[in-house]
């Protein structure tokens, strides 16, 4: 995988706090957000809630927003590889992009779950641009669910081949009730189906159960099939196969 190009944001004023956590930062390997106060406390927010789930997925800020004129400043850590999209895929490192996929399904079934959570970006056919890579000691990821149809608790363990998926960039997500926000839920689960099939299709491979995965989406959508129907598709994500082909 190809390193991300480090942000250093220059000609701005910072206060003195802002000054002391940017000096104490090793390489100064932080990434700043600047942003109007509403944008910026309502994506520090998501962060807070969602972190309380799916810490793995989801940036931990460096410090709570900080004023700055009459905006808001955001800091988080700098993450050393690129985003999914602009990564460098090949044989040797292809199943480190199935699970990172896997990964951002997991915590976007989640966010859902607990929140009513819908994780969009202005053009769903660039959210792997949004979603960056960082490495983890931990072998795997646990994740914990309780549908309501069953009386006790479902771990997924997903392996993690070492990296984890961040997903960044909340300004156009939204919250939803669950019981009326279905149709969302379904669209976003197959907008983000779709990118990785464009995204697929540009490296040249072949996901060898994508018409099964996309045609079950689709009926969930036709049916407004319970969100609980994803742990379904969990399992098809988890059984693909890609594979690198000299045409798709």
């Amino acid at each position: 995988m190809t390193t991300y190009k480090i942000f250093y944001l220059k000609d701005y004023e910072y206060d003195e706090e802002i000054k002391s956590i940017i000096n104490n930062n090793n390489n100064n390997n932080i990434v700043i957000k600047i942003g109007n106060i509403e944008d910026i406390k309502y994506e520090w927010n998501i962060i807070k809630n969602l972190r309380k789930y799916i810490p793995n997925g989801i940036p931990k800020y460096i410090c709570s927003p900080k004023k700055y004129k009459n905006k808001l400043v955001l800091m988080t850590p700098f993450y050393q590889y690129n985003s999914i999209y602009k990564a460098v895929w090949g044989l040797d490192n292809i199943d480190i992009l199935k699970t990172l996929i896997n990964q951002v399904f997991i915590n976007m079934f989640l966010s859902y779950h607990y929140f009513g959570f819908i994780y969009r970006q202005d053009n769903d056919k660039n959210i792997l641009n949004k979603i960056f890579i960082n490495e983890t000691d931990e072998e795997t990821f646990k994740y914990s669910y309780k549908s309501h149809y069953e009386t006790s608790k479902r771990t997924f363990i997903l392996e993690t081949n070492g990296y984890q998926a961040i997903m960044t960039d909340f300004e156009n997500s939204y919250y939803v009730h669950k019981k009326d926000g279905i149709d969302d839920y379904w669209q976003s689960i197959y907008n983000f189906i779709q990118s990785i099939k464009l995204f697929l299709m540009e490296l040249m491979i072949n996901m060898n159960n994508y018409k099964t995965i996309i045609n079950f989406i689709e009926n969930q959508m036709e049916i407004k099939g319970d969100y609980d129907n994803s742990i379904k598709l969990h399992y098809l994500l988890l059984s693909s196969k890609y594979n690198f082909q000299e045409n798709i």
